[in-house]
């Protein structure tokens, strides 16, 4: 076979291209395929679902509802604490007020109807029915030193008067008078000054010379014959707050009548 015979043989093995013209294009190797695009997995995108994210909110929420219910709750026990030590220390002041009133009564006899006497120690035991009840009055050489000018060199007509409380029915208002009726001074004038406004009830009892027990007590009788009591037992119940509960108190005094 001479040498044009081969070369004719050899153009006719190879594949011919477009127009003719012989294609010497290699195949892609399998790995770099469309084919094997295909079965490629896609990346996962960054971020958080929407089920992951109501799930993160309601957790959220349920941890501020409990901060917030607990916060709620310190506030409401701190305010409940103020209010009660409030109370306390108005009611003790009460207590301290009267006892130092009576621990400072003045008694002395005078000629006359003892009935008028601005000496005379009056307790009452009956409830009032109007606006306003005094409960107990004495001479007292006790002052509330309201004046600058100095110590107080007077006797005072002392009076606790229970009257009706703006704030609601069952409350009284806890006033205290004092109007000087022997004053080396001169110049006194009679003041009123409310000790509280949150008055449930103010119980006031006696004690005799016998130990016997009273709720009244009137120096002018004959039973008493001009004499003090013995000792006081003051019972002062005050409402706590706007919870609703009640507060007791309670002081035994010995008047030094002088």
């Amino acid at each position: 076979m001479n040498g044009l015979t081969c070369q004719s043989l050899l153009k006719k093995s190879l594949p011919t291209g477009r127009a003719g013209a012989r294609s010497t294009t290699l195949r892609r190797p399998w790995t770099q395929s469309p084919m094997r695009r295909v079965f490629r997995q896609p990346a996962r995108a960054a971020g958080f679902t929407l089920l992951e994210i109501l799930i993160a909110l309601a957790i959220l929420a349920l941890v501020l509802s409990s901060l917030f219910s607990a916060y709620s709750e310190t506030i409401t026990t701190t305010e409940l604490v103020e209010t009660s030590r409030e109370v306390d220390q108005a009611a003790r002041l009460t207590l301290a007020q009267m006892a130092d009133d009576l621990k400072s009564l003045y008694l002395q006899e005078v000629k006359g109807d003892p009935v008028n006497s601005p000496y005379r120690f009056l307790g009452k035991s009956e409830q009032s029915e109007g606006e306003s009840l005094e409960l107990m009055s004495f001479a007292s050489t006790s002052h509330l030193g309201f004046e600058p000018t100095g110590p107080s060199m007077s006797i005072n007509r002392i009076a606790y008067v229970l009257s009706k409380s703006e704030t609601g029915e069952r409350y009284f208002k806890l006033l205290r008078r004092e109007r000087p009726f022997a004053d080396f001074q001169g110049g006194g004038e009679e003041t009123e000054v409310e000790l509280g406004d949150n008055v449930e009830e103010l119980t006031v009892s006696y004690g005799d010379d016998r130990g016997a027990t009273v709720t009244g007590w009137d120096s002018a009788s004959s039973e008493h014959g001009g004499r003090p009591p013995r000792l006081v037992q003051i019972r002062l119940k005050v409402a706590a707050g706007s919870s609703g509960e009640s507060r007791t108190f309670t002081a035994v005094v010995a008047p030094m009548a002088r």
